[in-house]
């Protein structure tokens, strides 16, 4: 293996072949439009049916006309496209398709949409078909680019899938009738995979030029895979599911009789229904459930007499799909069945958890006839009780920590209970829910109440400090600050509009006094040679320099702090005595004033705002990289802190409250969840099981995952990550279907 450096030699030559690859996207999609109108010349030729060579003709005409401005667009996004790749790597390996639909929108989408995931899904797979020499020696290349030893593909923002959902959405900006785009997408994805090609040949070249040697190959991963689909595309669970019939069993339409399982003797003919949002059994569904009891009876009877005559659960799912009479009940074991399969799958769910979901299985497969649509409602107690369970679970790194055997008892009982039910309705679920949330909430009752203390700090200090924006920019609006020495009129903008505004919101009688204190401050510094103005100095000066020490202390500033600002302000009284005339302020000395004065009172936040030392205490507020002895890359990419990969400039890394990420602090790799985002976006606080707390600004958040010490884990709820995975099975399945 090729020994790559770890510093940050190597990443300019990173830098400029993103920059590159977004310029060549120009000539990518240029040669793509010139290949694609040829295409379409020839087809107009040959087509005989008049509304299809209608529709060719519009398609080339339109080309034509936007072909410049597409290819234009396409460079300009293709970089964005960069920028989120490196943002959200950990969120979004390579496996990932560009292609993918969302389970619960399924009910809302048309069939172009449909159509035009299809196309976009065959495009991903040509171009990766394409691409599939270069590939591997790009990643290598790039990866050691950024300072990286070993290879990890994931690490590489130029993979085939960012050049499809660009070319997705690029086109999709474009205000052209639908039939045109879908021939758009159609082929222009098919000449995109051979541009691609050139275009890594052209990167791989220019970084071996510039004397960059491939990294190595590793055989185990570093970091966590998102489980969108739970495992890569290749091992998704298997299914006969289409598109088509998701969205006729989330539409509720009347279908006739599902056909019989394999092996199973003909269901009998049942009418024809539709579907109600979420009901418990009917009535007239009393005898069919019954009849399923029976054969889970059987099958279970079946298996404690041969303990080893085959899988149980195989047994019992086609048990239940002979049973099923209605095709939307087959459609739901099937649409369970894949959830389960990748819920499982799922490697940031521990193996405890995945176990309990498999036990979970059955009640939900018996629940998924009698209401076979209970998954899509997210106010349905057994989908609740899923999401519930899988997000809690994601709280814990592994099974030893602190806290997870108090999660993982209560929740075994509960899925023993239903799972020996045979419950046809949702009040067991309800029950089981409530329980549990019960049981979990009052163990962490305690930890609750930390984590709301530490959530009124934030939010005290982010009241204020918006506050104390808007009075920053009164100040610099008017001529005074103008005329200020720069490190008074930093502390003007800063630490004491901090004080005025924490007066104003506590209702303080001191607020006006500190807000009139300013142009008093002011006019001390103005110079005061003659005897008369030195005298009247001596005697405003004492009370003035009392209000602005019981200010500062009031927000928070310590003694030692004050002290120092103080000696630094009779440093500039004693000057001003000294001098006739006032020297005039340079706006270029304002930056070196701003780094003196978080000397003397403390570091303020990037956005200005600023946090005394108990709200930063109260919420375990980071202002740097930690300090650690953990390498911030995995231990078969060694290197120091410093080495960090670079991401493209001003993109900050995109979290929402409920995201649950990994952090690598002092003691190593945790699991936190972001529990709050101030309005202002200038502040996130994450806690974890035990009701700890760890507050920061987004671009601390930002630099910690560009430093790989911060990696996202859940971007949101794995449920639907799980039912996503669904649909896109179902579309995997779609490739021939026309909607």
């Amino acid at each position: 293996m090729n020994e790559q450096p770890t510093d940050e030699r190597a990443l300019p030559a990173y830098r400029q072949c993103v920059r590159d690859a977004a310029l060549q996207g120009r000539a990518v999609i240029q040669r793509a439009v010139a290949q694609v109108e040829a295409t379409l010349d020839a087809r107009l030729q040959r087509a005989r049916d008049v509304e299809d060579r209608n529709l060719v003709h519009e398609s080339i005409n339109l080309l034509h006309r936007h072909g410049a401005a597409l290819a234009e667009a396409y460079s300009g996004a293709l970089l964005a496209e960069f920028g989120r790749a490196v943002a959200s790597v950990a969120a979004a390996p390579a496996s990932a398709s560009a292609g993918t639909l969302k389970f619960a929108e399924l009910e809302l989408v048309d069939d172009n949409r449909m159509q035009e995931s299809v196309e976009v899904l065959r495009t991903q797979q040509a171009v990766a078909a394409a691409v599939e020499h270069e590939l591997p020696h790009l990643n290598a290349l790039v990866c050691a680019a950024q300072g990286l030893r070993t290879v990890q593909a994931e690490r590489n923002p130029l993979r085939p899938e960012t050049y499809v959902r660009t070319l997705r959405h690029v086109v999709g900006e474009f205000a052209v009738p639908e039939p045109v785009r879908l021939r758009w997408l159609q082929f222009l994805g098919e000449a995109l995979g051979p541009e691609v090609v050139r275009s890594y040949r052209s990167l791989i070249e220019t970084l071996r030029a510039q004397g960059v040697s491939e990294a190595g190959f590793q055989i185990a991963a570093t970091a966590p895979e998102r489980a969108r689909a739970g495992a890569p595309a290749g091992d998704r669970p298997l299914t006969s599911l289409t598109v088509h019939a998701l969205r006729r069993l989330l539409a509720g339409e009347p279908e006739a009789a599902a056909p019989a399982a394999s092996g199973a003797a003909p269901a009998e003919a049942a009418p024809a229904t539709t579907f109600g949002e979420t009901v418990p059994a009917a009535m007239e569904m009393l005898k069919e459930l019954r009849d399923v009891d029976a054969a889970i009876q059987r099958v279970r009877r079946r298996e404690r007499e041969q303990p080893g005559s085959g899988d149980a659960m195989a047994q019992l799912r086609r048990a239940l799909q002979a049973e099923a009479r209605r095709p939307g009940q087959s459609i739901g074991l099937e649409v369970v069945r894949l959830m389960i399969e990748t819920l499982v799958a799922d490697p940031r769910i521990l193996p405890p958890v995945q176990q309990a979901l498999r036990a979970l299985e059955p009640a939900l497969l018996q629940l998924a006839l009698a209401d076979p649509r209970f998954f899509s409602n997210r106010r349905h107690p057994a989908r609740r009780l899923l999401d519930e369970v899988v997000s809690r679970s994601l709280a814990w790194h592994s099974a030893g920590e602190p806290g997870f055997r108090d999660f993982l008892g209560p929740l075994v009982e509960a899925v023993e209970a239903l799972a020996t039910t045979h419950v046809t309705g949702a009040e067991p679920y309800e029950f089981a829910l409530q329980t549990l949330q019960e049981t979990w909430d009052r163990k962490l009752s305690r930890e609750r109440r930390r984590r709301e203390k530490a959530m009124q700090a934030l939010v005290r200090a982010e009241q204020r400090n918006l506050l104390a924006a808007r009075l920053a920019a009164d100040f610099e609006a008017g001529p005074h600050l103008a005329l200020a020495p720069p490190i008074v009129a930093e502390f003007i903008a800063g630490p004491w509009c901090q004080v005025i505004a924490q007066a104003q919101i506590d209702g303080a009688e001191e607020a006006p006094q500190y807000a009139g204190l300013v142009p008093e401050l002011l006019w001390t510094l103005l110079p005061h040679a003659t005897p008369t103005a030195a005298k009247r100095l001596a005697q405003r000066l004492p009370p003035l320099l009392a209000t602005l020490e019981q200010g500062l202390k009031s927000t928070g500033y310590t003694g030692v702090q004050v002290r120092r600002f103080m000696q630094r302000l009779s440093d500039l009284h004693h000057a001003t005595m000294q001098s006739a005339v006032a020297a005039r302020p340079r706006p270029e000395d304002r930056p070196a004033a701003k780094e003196e004065l978080q000397q003397l009172l403390g570091p303020m936040l990037e956005s200005g705002g600023w946090l005394a030392p108990e709200e930063a205490k109260q919420s375990g507020f980071m202002d740097s990289l930690p300090a650690t002895h953990h390498p911030l890359f995995q231990p078969t990419e060694p290197g120091p802190a410093k080495t960090v990969p670079a991401a493209l400039p001003d993109l900050p890394l995109q979290l929402r409250p409920g995201s649950w990420v990994e952090l690598l602090l002092e003691d190593g790799w945790s699991r936190w969840q972001l529990a709050w985002s101030s309005p202002g976006e200038t502040l996130l606080m994450f806690t974890n099981a035990q009701g700890d707390t760890h507050s920061m600004t987004p671009k601390l958040a930002a630099a910690l995952s560009q430093a790989g010490a911060l990696r996202l884990v859940s971007e949101g709820e794995a449920v639907d990550g799980a039912l996503d995975a669904v649909a896109d099975a179902a579309l995997m399945n779609s490739f021939e279907f026309r909607f």
